[in-house]
């Protein structure tokens, strides 16, 4: 017989869970990119390596004419989420996480509901 501790089944919790029997809450903001200065002049950049340049020839197309996210708007909208009654658990911040996260959660429902009797019969239902 193990001496291991029994795993446990993964629930979903609001920043790891007890906080709100103390009155309080958690909420995750997934941003998008903001127009910083992150990568501008402030920022220290190592000598490129070629191998790397078709990566960043991609990196540099898939950013083009990206409108990057205004960090004034950003801070009104976290206050208007820091002074909800309810909270969410999780927000976006910014259009393309937006868009982003309707694609890929579309994709993967319609890939579960592909595979809905698969996924039923593994439980031996």
């Amino acid at each position: 017989m193990s001496h291991l501790p029994r795993p446990t089944r993964p629930t979903p919790t609001r920043c790891g869970g007890g906080a709100e029997g103390a009155g309080g809450s958690g909420t995750l903001v997934e941003p998008g990119g903001f127009g910083t200065d992150w990568s501008g002049p402030s920022a220290a950049h190592a000598t490129p390596i070629d191998a790397y340049q078709p990566a960043r020839d991609a990196l540099a197309a898939f950013a083009d004419g990206t409108k990057y996210g205004d960090p004034n708007a950003a801070a009104t909208a976290l206050l208007e989420v820091v002074d909800a009654e309810q909270p969410p658990l999780r927000v976006l911040f910014g259009a393309a996480p937006t868009h982003l996260v309707r694609q890929v959660y579309g994709e993967r429902l319609r890939t579960l509901a592909d595979r809905e009797r698969v996924s039923v019969a593994a439980g031996g239902d």
